[in-house]
């Protein structure tokens, strides 16, 4: 009887040891796999900052041009041009 009861409990034993190594590489999987996406996540944050840097650049050269522009549009536009001799 007392050999029965060994072999039980070290067939538990056995089994524990089976599923928390079976967990412990699911886990590991699982970690393994998050890191991988946060890696991906990361190198796709740092390319939208690139672009969204490079699109403040061309926003700020627009801006300049767009008061450029509108400076020229708000110059005023001489009346009395002097008449050359002959006309």
């Amino acid at each position: 009887m007392l050999a029965a009861r060994r072999a039980i409990r070290t067939a538990r034993t056995s089994a524990d040891h089976q599923a928390l190594a079976a967990l412990h590489t699911g886990y590991q999987a699982l970690l393994k796999d998050r890191a991988t996406h946060t890696r991906d996540v990361l190198a796709e944050l740092t390319a939208v900052k690139a672009e969204l840097s490079a699109v403040r650049q061309e926003n700020a050269r627009l801006l300049i041009e767009l008061g450029a522009l509108r400076a020229q549009l708000n110059r005023p536009i001489p009346t009395d041009f002097p008449l050359q001799q002959g006309e």
